[in-house]
Formats: structure tokens, sequence, C-alpha cells
């Protein structure tokens, strides 16, 4: 049950349509709200949500089946790892939102190619290498916009 409750992200991988997006959103605004902590503090926060992600996603494999759609931790992190840098702004997080969405369904290279790790690491590692691809882009519309 715990397996579910985390993997879930506390049930919102049942939201009827597109779980995955309902999860992003969901960490777009819990960011966009959470105080400023240690940029060390963030990455921690990151690698714990990863870890804790590939083995609650490995349990709930082995009952629902190969990278089920109730599964969102997934996303939560590969969302996390877009925004954790960017400055809280709607226009930046919605940016950042449309971009790691993007990423996530378009799947370039490796990020298809790490779904097929084995368990849970393909689970989380594709979402993760799509939150960095997506950082890196939203960091570079931050630029622009700052000029």
């Amino acid at each position: 049950m715990l397996s579910k409750l985390i993997g879930t992200v506390f049930f919102i991988g049942y939201f009827p349509f597109a779980p995955g997006t309902a999860g992003s959103l969901l960490c777009c605004i819990l960011l966009y709200f959470v105080p400023e902590i240690n940029p060390m503090y963030k990455i921690i926060i990151l690698l714990f949500i990863f870890i804790m992600g590939v083995k609650v996603s490995s349990d709930l494999k082995k009952e629902w089946g190969n990278d089920p759609s109730r599964v969102v931790i997934d996303e939560i992190c590969g969302m996390y790892c877009t925004l954790i840098f960017i400055p809280k702004s709607i226009k930046f997080y919605l940016v950042g939102f449309l971009i790691f969405r993007f990423f996530d369904i378009i799947k370039p290279f490796p990020v298809r190619r790490s779904e097929k790790l084995k368990d849970g690491w393909g689970i989380m590692t594709d979402d993760l290498v799509a939150g960095i691809y997506s950082a890196i882009l939203v960091w570079v519309v931050v630029e622009i916009f700052r000029r």
C-alpha cells in the first residue's frame, strides 16, 4: 500500500485523464509555493525522489506491468529536475512544464533508450533525462528573457 501511495503520489496517478500531466502540474504548483532552500538540499531531494522512485516503481511494475501510467513519481522527479534551479515565475514554470511534457512524450535520444533499463531504473531514468534536457532548454529561455 505504501508503494502505491508513493508511486501514484498520493493517488494522483489514478487521475482519469493524463495522469502523468496531472503529476507534472502538481509538482509545478508545489514548487511554486514552497519556500526557497539551499541548492545542495534541492539536489539531495532530487536524489531522494529518484532513489525512492526506483524502489516503488520496481515494486509496482511487478503488479501493474511495464511502465504503468498510474506511477507518476517519475514525472514528479523529471519536473522537479526541470524547475529546481529556475527562477520562480509563472511564465518560466509554464515554459518548463510544456518543455518537460514535450520531451517526456517525444522521448528524444537517449530518453527512449533509458526506458529499457531494468525495473524501476527505466521508469525513473527516462523522466530524469527528459528533466535534464528540459532544464537546459528552460535556462536558455530564462537567459533570453533576462536580456
